[in-house]
């Protein structure tokens, strides 16, 4: 493959085809996966960063796969930021109530569950009712809102990215 990228016009897609092809007749699927993700690679430029997330999230529609690894890994993150406000009561109650985030009373008022809260914010369709009753305190949490917010949106874009890649929306080629 490196001879490959060696090539004055690297960029054009035939030679890339055609040793993919090759690949695939020989039932080497893995490396004619590479191949072609390779060809893909090889025609990015920094400027086109519609390409680049594609490649970073799904391999161009070849590993769909990766996004959700990206999803558990800003899950991850979430848990721990969110473990962490709870703790320092950084998230506080909706309404108007007694109940803190530190210590849990379902008596009065639901508990906050950091992990239950960082699939609440990482999956923006599913509500799971911790944001409804749980937000960040807007004096001293505004970095616990800022993470939020933006696993939310990357939530949103990643969920996008892996039907796309599984429906076959993102182009293969």
């Amino acid at each position: 493959m490196e001879w490959l990228r060696l090539q004055r016009r690297a960029a054009l897609p035939q030679p890339f085809l055609q040793l993919a092809a090759a690949y695939w007749a020989g039932g080497r699927e893995r490396e004619a996966r590479k191949i072609l993700m390779a060809r893909h690679n090889e025609g990015l430029r920094l400027r086109n960063i519609g390409r680049q997330l594609l490649r970073i999230t799904v391999g161009h529609g070849y590993e769909p796969l990766r996004a959700l690894l990206l999803a558990f890994a800003i899950f991850s993150a979430g848990c721990v930021v969110f473990n962490y406000g709870a703790r320092h009561e950084l998230l506080v109650p909706s309404r108007t109530t007694t109940a803190v985030s530190s210590n849990c009373d379902a008596k009065t008022y639901p508990c906050l569950s950091p992990y239950v809260y960082s699939l609440d914010t990482l999956l923006p369709v599913i509500n799971l009712r911790q944001r409804d009753h749980w937000v960040p305190d807007p004096e001293d949490g505004q970095w616990v809102a800022v993470f939020a917010w933006t696993s939310t949106v990357l939530g949103w874009v990643l969920g996008l990215l892996v039907v796309a890649g599984f429906s076959g929306l993102v182009r293969r080629e």
